[in-house]
């Protein structure tokens, strides 16, 4: 499989219109009319809000999850005052914050998708809770040959670390290919979202070398333990 290559997810048409608007607002010189960053993520809400009362398939689940994504960089990589100040005079309330926001599409999404596997696993992925992702994932008993598409491979990394770096090489591929491109976003966002699996791998050795140790010094107590019985004290 190392010279396999992921293809890329078949997603909604809004998703690549967001990241035109996301890269507009972030390259247009000031004084343009340019949308706001909290303008964007109303948009991608109101688009994704459309995804939730249609049919449930694949591409809407994956696209769902992306948009999410998307706000949860814009909502990140952006403070609200400074998001605020970008708006001012076009948009200095907003009838709730971006987090809120989060919260309530996040929500949805499990709501919606809860009797989907791969709609569970991308909802845990969404919170970060990756423990509970492997368990679902572990369920779908997918083979290696069947993994086929980028999102596919980063949800199948939770319990097949050996995926990361070729996951990675794809996205640095990808990212040269598209370099000129609003996509270039995209790759970005599943890059950070590989790194913090990767943590959580990281984590996972981490915990169970303590714990080795942590039985290797008990047996070791054990061991004096037993030496004065032995000496009949």
């Amino acid at each position: 499989m190392s010279n396999f290559t992921f293809s890329l997810d078949k997603l909604k048409p809004e998703i690549k219109i967001w990241m035109d608007l996301i890269v507009q607002a972030r390259k247009i010189p000031e004084g343009k009319i340019v949308p706001s960053f909290l303008e964007i993520i109303y948009r991608i809400s109101s688009d994704l809000n459309n995804f939730l009362n249609s049919t449930l398939s694949n591409n809407n689940i994956k696209s769902m999850f992306i948009g999410i994504l998307l706000i949860q960089y814009l909502n990140t990589k952006y403070a609200i005052e400074k998001v605020m100040m970008f708006a001012k005079g076009r948009c200095r309330v907003s009838p709730q914050s971006p987090s809120t926001l989060l919260h309530q599409l996040i929500k949805a999404f499990e709501n919606v998708f809860s009797d989907s596997s791969l709609g569970k696993a991308l909802f845990f992925i969404l919170q970060r809770k990756f423990h509970a992702a492997r368990k679902v994932i572990l369920s779908l008993k997918k083979n290696d040959d069947e993994i086929s598409s980028l999102l596919e491979a980063i949800i199948f990394s939770i319990i097949k670390q050996e995926f990361i770096p070729l996951i990675l090489s794809d996205l640095n591929s990808y990212q040269t290919k598209f370099a000129q491109d609003s996509l270039s976003i995209y790759f970005s966002i599943l890059k950070n979202l590989i790194y913090e699996i990767q943590t959580y791998h990281q984590a996972q050795k981490l915990s169970l070398k303590y714990l080795k140790n942590f039985y290797a010094n008990l047996s070791q107590l054990k061991g004096l333990i037993d030496v004065p019985r032995k000496l009949g004290v």
